[in-house]
């Protein structure tokens, strides 16, 4: 997966996890749809493993695919993690 191909616009047509843009930032998602959405790139990522497994990937590639594969979980979840939860405010601090 590319990075960030799995994070879409809110209306865009496709697969991965819904992520809503406000202007020139991401907007608020509750701690559900982060879990949500964790849970959703965690299953990509472990879909590519699989994948890239049976390719057969020669020795010689096989680093560069597996670096490009962590490469792009990790800043899918970077993503994810940067956002802030819209949740229940307690004692004048946010949730998350």
């Amino acid at each position: 997966m590319p990075t960030g191909a799995g994070l879409r616009r809110a209306g865009e047509a496709g697969g991965g996890v819904a992520v809503a843009w406000n202007e020139s930032y991401l907007s608020l998602m509750t701690t559900q749809e982060k879990t949500n959405a964790i849970l959703k790139i965690v299953t990509n990522h472990k879909d590519n493993v699989t994948a890239a497994q049976a390719a057969n990937i020669s020795a010689g590639l096989n680093a560069l695919v597996i670096e490009a594969m962590n490469n792009a979980f990790t800043a899918d979840l970077a993503v994810i993690f940067a956002l802030k939860s819209s949740g229940i405010r307690r004692a004048g601090h946010a949730q998350g």
